[in-house]
């Protein structure tokens, strides 16, 4: 077998999201039951105990566990490509995609990579979750979705990156939706769900390219993007792997869309701040000072303003807000462009103000 360039595999143990395209109402429909639309993202505190009735080695360096309703009553419904925020035995709150099929109801389950540069998350998951454990998990966050109707469907998985797209094979099965898995990996040893997706009702649509080197991982993605119009793409994997997607997409002139998720933003240029306030609607028009080296969340923080948040890198949409006036700069990686122009939501942890003052519906 060839040897790849594992820098295309290297995961992250955390898992955060990317360049997602989610429009306003998505938005408003995750909220949980007792929140208002001001805050369109779940709350993280709508937490959920749920027992691990089953643990399985996915992989040499990933398991799977099962969760369910202590009662076994059903647990909510979501859709393909969700994820919950996990509260870790290490006290770390951590981020996984829902792999299982969502049709059923009965049980979630997450897939967790143990990774060298673990900062502990992952870590205590391995070595000190089992079968009978309960953990404190929130609802789904639908921030990677399958977009309407496109005629067919391209998913290209690296890695640990196969857990969303896994979920979103099962519903386009079930849905009778064209489309095909290609799944890369550094080796069989790697490759985490080799069993369930060879014996899966869909295997004929799943490709496994494992050991390949750069430059024909390159080719293949290049041949699988280049479809017909009206076929959509769904990625997921490390940041070398994500980086040969965009270098291709680009340098090809491919007029097709791609929805992709992450492990971690991609570096950005160093920027200059300038200090500005915050003014919050709902609290008698509070003013909040936000200095030059502070985030809008981190000064609301500071004065004791509750607000959700999880990735802190732009990316979960779990810190979004309305905007009631003013002009937004918009560093995130979760608003999609049509949001983004209608100046009605902002990404409280990367995004700043335009002007001196933003009035935030909080």
């Amino acid at each position: 077998m060839k040897t790849t360039n594992l820098t295309l595999f290297q995961a992250s143990h955390t898992f955060i999201i990317d360049l997602k395209i989610l429009s306003f109402n998505q938005l408003l429909a995750n909220r949980c039951p007792d929140m208002e639309a001001r805050n369109p993202i779940a709350n993280q505190h709508c937490s959920l105990s749920l027992r691990i009735t089953s643990r399985r080695r996915e992989c040499l360096d990933v398991y799977s566990y099962r969760l369910a309703n202590i009662d076994g009553s059903a647990l909510p419904e979501w859709q393909a490509g969700a994820h919950i925020d996990v509260e870790t035995p290490c006290g770390l709150t951590r981020q996984y995609s829902l792999c299982g099929d969502p049709a059923q109801r009965q049980h979630w389950d997450i897939a967790v990579k143990l990774t060298s540069t673990s900062g502990g998350g992952s870590r205590s998951i391995h070595e000190r979750l089992k079968v009978g454990d309960t953990l404190q998990v929130s609802p789904p966050r639908h921030a990677f979705t399958l977009q309407p109707h496109p005629q067919s469907c391209v998913l290209l998985a690296a890695g640990i990156g196969i857990t969303p797209l896994l979920s979103m094979a099962w519903q386009l099965h079930h849905e009778r939706h064209p489309f095909q898995l290609l799944y890369f990996s550094s080796s069989a040893q790697h490759t985490a769900f080799l069993d369930t997706l060879r014996s899966a009702p869909f295997h004929q649509q799943v490709h496994f390219h494992t050991g390949l080197e750069r430059e024909l991982i390159k080719e293949r993605i290049r041949q699988a993007m280049s479809v017909q119009h009206g076929t959509a793409v769904y990625t997921c994997g490390p940041s070398g792997f994500m980086e040969l997607i965009d270098y291709i997409k680009h340098s090809q002139c491919l007029d097709i869309p791609v929805y992709a998720e992450r492990f971690s933003a991609p570096p950005t240029s160093p920027t200059f701040n300038h200090e500005f306030r915050v003014r919050l609607n709902r609290r008698n028009a509070l003013e909040i000072p936000v200095a030059a080296h502070q985030s809008i969340l981190e000064a609301l923080e500071q004065h004791g303003i509750p607000v959700d948040s999880a990735c802190r890198q732009g990316i979960c949409g779990a810190c979004v807000q309305t905007v009631i006036d003013g002009t937004a700069l918009h560093r995130d990686f979760c608003l999609s462009p049509e949001e983004r122009e209608q100046e009605r939501l902002i990404c409280l942890c990367v995004s700043r103000a335009a002007d001196a003052i933003l009035t935030l519906d909080l």
